[in-house]
């Protein structure tokens, strides 16, 4: 069956149609969702379910305003249990000592040295894709 040319037309608009459609929805979604950047923190087990850290002031703001911490691949609530204030300047920036209580798994000891992860911002996806792009140029 042969078939005419405004058969062929109709196809051809669907398929450029329903591409728009796709391509809109994909950047709605890019634009409305949104990811959260880390900050990594090194820290030192002092004893079980105590933690060291050595932290800049916006580090310190950051511990202040989260509830949790990423340890070990897994979400961890904490509590600052002591914050001894300033203890050193370096290169005009300011560097503060807090003690962190938090579930931590019995394989870690005394003077292990662990990284903590902690939220940082929000950042959308058309942004976190903007700022990748920005990087694979810079390479």
């Amino acid at each position: 069956m042969r078939q005419k040319k405004y058969e062929g037309k109709k196809l051809i608009s669907f398929i450029f149609i329903m591409n728009i459609v796709l391509e809109i929805i994909i950047l709605l979604f890019c634009i409305k969702t949104y990811q959260f950047t880390y900050k990594k923190i090194t820290g030192i087990v002092i004893k079980k379910d105590l933690l060291l850290v050595i932290v800049d002031k916006k580090e310190r703001k950051l511990l202040y305003d989260n509830k949790k911490i990423y340890l070990e691949d897994k979400y961890i609530t904490y509590k600052i249990e002591e914050d001894k204030g300033k203890i050193l300047k370096k290169s005009n920036k300011n560097y503060y000592e807090l003690i962190i209580s938090a579930k931590i798994s019995n394989s870690l000891k005394a003077n292990d040295s662990i990284n903590i992860s902690i939220e940082d911002k929000k950042i959308s996806m058309i942004k976190l894709l903007q700022k990748l792009k920005e990087g694979d140029n810079h390479t």
